[in-house]
């Protein structure tokens, strides 16, 4: 499972780790980003793997102290934290697979062989498309909507998320890239979707 981080410039924070949420609320902003720091280093000394951390914060700078002999933390996207506005409109979105299943995007969508939910800032992701193709990761790729535009983001996978639009190739490199009607994603070696945007 990904863990999230929203921070916040009132110096408060939300993680959301396994499954919970923790609420955290600092002086200020640099000395809530140690507070969490630390709360994610004891998580990720639980852990069997490296816990991959998605960061929502005021001003992209975020800092994570490792321990030098337990490296088991990597940020793999970060960007402004930014609010969601109620007026936002979400239009209608589906995924067109090869086999021609359609698979509606709804609020958002997690793709992976074995998917779980994660926290946009915008909105809880309980949408779930598992694949079965060994080259995608367990939670390999995110749909999101945000002030009414739909986004994919890359969450840290092994094999990597190309976007194809007009000929030319995007890799998505765990920052999101903005989406557009007709475009088609391709997940590790050989899983591909169509993006329909009505």
């Amino acid at each position: 499972m990904t863990t999230t981080v929203h921070l916040r410039s009132d110096a408060t924070c939300t993680i959301n780790i396994d499954g919970a949420q923790l609420h955290r609320h600092g002086d200020d902003v640099p000395t809530l980003r140690g507070d969490v720091g630390d709360v994610l280093l004891q998580h990720a000394a639980t852990k069997d793997e490296p816990v991959r951390v998605v960061v929502y914060d005021v001003d992209r700078q975020f800092t994570l102290r490792v321990h030098n002999d337990r490296e088991r933390i990597e940020v793999v996207h970060m960007q402004p934290y930014q609010p969601s506005e109620s007026a936002a409109v979400h239009t209608t979105a589906s995924l067109l697979a090869g086999s021609g299943d359609s698979y509606a995007v709804g609020g958002g969508i997690v793709i992976g062989r074995r998917p779980q939910s994660m926290t946009s800032p915008d909105a809880t992701i309980d949408n779930l498309l598992p694949v079965d193709d060994p080259t995608v990761s367990r939670s390999h790729l995110v749909l999101h909507w945000h002030h009414g535009v739909l986004y994919c983001t890359d969450l840290g996978s092994t094999s990597g998320t190309t976007v194809h639009r007009g000929g030319a190739d995007m890799p998505a490199t765990g920052s999101p890239v903005p989406l557009k009607d007709g475009d088609r994603l391709t997940l590790g070696e050989s899983t591909s979707f169509t993006l329909r945007i009505t």
